[in-house]
Protein backbone atom coordinates (compact mmCIF):
# COMPACT_ATOMS: atom_id res chain seq x y z
CA UNK A 1 0.00 0.00 0.00
CA UNK A 2 0.76 3.86 -0.43
CA UNK A 3 -0.32 6.22 1.90
CA UNK A 4 -0.49 9.92 1.57
CA UNK A 5 -0.62 11.63 4.91
CA UNK A 6 -1.85 15.26 5.71
CA UNK A 7 -0.51 16.16 9.46
CA UNK A 8 -2.70 18.72 11.98
CA UNK A 9 -2.77 19.09 15.30
CA UNK A 10 -6.83 18.69 15.34
CA UNK A 11 -6.80 15.48 12.70
CA UNK A 12 -4.37 14.19 10.66
CA UNK A 13 -5.62 12.64 7.33
CA UNK A 14 -4.14 9.72 5.97
CA UNK A 15 -5.44 8.22 2.65
CA UNK A 16 -3.86 4.59 1.50
CA UNK A 17 -3.95 3.48 -2.29
CA UNK A 18 -3.61 0.16 -3.77
CA UNK A 19 -0.52 0.00 -5.81
CA UNK A 20 -1.85 -1.74 -8.62
CA UNK A 21 -4.23 1.44 -9.33
CA UNK A 22 -1.61 3.73 -8.10
CA UNK A 23 -0.58 4.32 -11.76
CA UNK A 24 -3.63 4.17 -13.53
CA UNK A 25 -3.82 8.27 -14.98
CA UNK A 26 -6.43 8.15 -17.10
CA UNK A 27 -9.31 7.95 -14.49
CA UNK A 28 -8.14 8.53 -11.11
CA UNK A 29 -9.25 5.78 -8.61
CA UNK A 30 -9.54 6.72 -5.45
CA UNK A 31 -7.30 5.36 -2.26
CA UNK A 32 -8.78 2.24 -0.55
CA UNK A 33 -9.18 3.75 2.93
CA UNK A 34 -9.00 7.03 4.38
CA UNK A 35 -8.91 7.97 8.39
CA UNK A 36 -8.57 10.93 10.24
CA UNK A 37 -6.07 10.45 12.97
CA UNK A 38 -7.39 12.27 15.95
CA UNK A 39 -5.24 13.14 18.19
CA UNK A 40 -7.20 14.22 20.96
CA UNK A 41 -8.10 17.45 23.07
CA UNK A 42 -5.27 17.54 25.67
CA UNK A 43 -2.88 20.46 24.27
CA UNK A 44 0.37 18.97 25.16
CA UNK A 45 2.07 17.64 22.30
CA UNK A 46 3.27 14.69 23.96
CA UNK A 47 -0.21 13.16 24.62
CA UNK A 48 -1.08 14.19 20.53
CA UNK A 49 1.97 12.16 19.64
CA UNK A 50 1.35 8.97 21.88
CA UNK A 51 -2.37 9.22 20.46
CA UNK A 52 -0.94 9.03 17.10
CA UNK A 53 1.58 6.46 17.74
CA UNK A 54 -1.40 4.07 18.71
CA UNK A 55 -3.37 4.70 15.59
CA UNK A 56 -0.24 4.34 13.13
CA UNK A 57 0.80 1.34 14.46
CA UNK A 58 -3.09 0.12 14.30
CA UNK A 59 -3.34 1.52 10.51
CA UNK A 60 0.12 -0.06 9.60
CA UNK A 61 -1.17 -4.03 11.06
CA UNK A 62 -4.29 -3.25 9.02
CA UNK A 63 -2.81 -1.40 5.85
CA UNK A 64 0.60 -1.66 5.58
CA UNK A 65 2.85 0.29 3.53
CA UNK A 66 5.72 0.37 1.64
CA UNK A 67 5.86 3.98 0.65
CA UNK A 68 4.25 7.16 2.13
CA UNK A 69 4.01 10.75 1.35
CA UNK A 70 3.62 13.18 3.72
CA UNK A 71 3.13 16.97 3.55
CA UNK A 72 5.55 19.26 5.00
CA UNK A 73 4.49 21.61 7.35
CA UNK A 74 5.91 25.68 6.26
CA UNK A 75 5.12 28.97 7.40
CA UNK A 76 3.39 31.16 4.87
CA UNK A 77 3.74 35.18 5.75
CA UNK A 78 0.50 35.69 6.46
CA UNK A 79 -1.92 37.34 9.12
CA UNK A 80 -2.75 33.47 10.35
CA UNK A 81 0.79 32.04 9.56
CA UNK A 82 1.90 34.74 12.22
CA UNK A 83 -0.70 34.04 14.91
CA UNK A 84 0.19 30.23 13.83
CA UNK A 85 4.03 31.09 14.48
CA UNK A 86 3.58 32.88 17.91
CA UNK A 87 1.21 30.00 19.81
CA UNK A 88 4.07 27.42 18.16
CA UNK A 89 1.63 25.33 16.25
CA UNK A 90 4.37 25.41 13.12
CA UNK A 91 6.64 24.04 15.74
CA UNK A 92 4.43 21.35 17.01
CA UNK A 93 2.89 20.61 13.37
CA UNK A 94 6.46 19.90 12.59
CA UNK A 95 7.70 17.60 15.11
CA UNK A 96 3.91 15.33 14.49
CA UNK A 97 5.41 15.29 10.99
CA UNK A 98 8.65 14.76 11.96
CA UNK A 99 6.98 11.79 14.56
CA UNK A 100 4.80 10.25 11.97
CA UNK A 101 7.96 10.43 9.55
CA UNK A 102 10.50 8.17 12.31
CA UNK A 103 7.45 5.68 12.97
CA UNK A 104 7.14 4.81 9.11
CA UNK A 105 10.97 4.69 8.24
CA UNK A 106 11.30 2.67 11.56
CA UNK A 107 9.19 -0.11 9.87
CA UNK A 108 10.80 0.23 6.40
CA UNK A 109 8.74 2.77 5.14
CA UNK A 110 9.77 4.94 2.39
CA UNK A 111 8.87 8.15 3.12
CA UNK A 112 9.10 11.41 1.30
CA UNK A 113 8.17 14.93 2.27
CA UNK A 114 5.73 16.69 -0.42
CA UNK A 115 6.10 20.53 -0.22
CA UNK A 116 2.81 22.83 0.44
CA UNK A 117 3.42 25.13 -2.68
CA UNK A 118 4.39 22.38 -5.22
CA UNK A 119 1.43 20.21 -4.47
CA UNK A 120 -1.45 22.72 -3.83
CA UNK A 121 -0.16 26.34 -3.53
CA UNK A 122 -2.01 28.70 -2.02
CA UNK A 123 -5.52 27.10 -2.48
CA UNK A 124 -7.88 27.09 0.76
CA UNK A 125 -8.68 23.53 1.86
CA UNK A 126 -12.09 23.90 0.56
CA UNK A 127 -11.22 24.49 -2.91
CA UNK A 128 -8.77 21.92 -2.82
CA UNK A 129 -12.03 19.10 -2.06
CA UNK A 130 -13.97 20.61 -4.84
CA UNK A 131 -11.07 19.47 -7.13
CA UNK A 132 -10.82 16.13 -5.59
CA UNK A 133 -14.45 15.37 -5.52
CA UNK A 134 -14.00 16.74 -9.47
CA UNK A 135 -11.04 14.40 -10.39
CA UNK A 136 -12.89 11.29 -8.67
CA UNK A 137 -16.27 11.89 -9.96
CA UNK A 138 -17.74 11.95 -7.06
CA UNK A 139 -20.28 14.27 -4.52
CA UNK A 140 -19.39 15.50 -1.50
CA UNK A 141 -17.73 12.99 0.97
CA UNK A 142 -19.24 13.81 4.14
CA UNK A 143 -17.14 11.42 6.09
CA UNK A 144 -13.85 12.82 4.72
CA UNK A 145 -12.19 16.00 6.91
CA UNK A 146 -10.61 18.29 5.31
CA UNK A 147 -7.43 16.76 6.69
CA UNK A 148 -8.63 13.44 4.32
CA UNK A 149 -9.35 15.69 1.26
CA UNK A 150 -5.59 17.55 1.28
CA UNK A 151 -4.54 14.02 1.89
CA UNK A 152 -6.25 12.38 -1.14
CA UNK A 153 -5.21 15.66 -2.53
CA UNK A 154 -1.47 14.59 -2.11
CA UNK A 155 -2.12 11.34 -3.99
CA UNK A 156 -4.19 12.73 -6.84
CA UNK A 157 -1.20 15.25 -7.38
CA UNK A 158 2.16 12.24 -6.69
CA UNK A 159 0.40 10.31 -9.30
CA UNK A 160 0.10 13.16 -11.67
CA UNK A 161 -3.69 13.49 -11.83
CA UNK A 162 -3.94 16.90 -9.98
CA UNK A 163 -3.06 19.82 -12.63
Amino acid sequence: MIWTIDPGLQGTGIAVWEPTTWTTRKRPVPPVHTETLRSGSSPAIETKMAVMTHRVKALLRDWPCKEAYIEKPAFFQSASGLMTASRQDLTKLTLCAGYIWGWLASEGVTVKFVEVHEWKGQVPKTVMAKRVNKLLRQRVNREWSEHVYDAVGIGLWVKGCLP
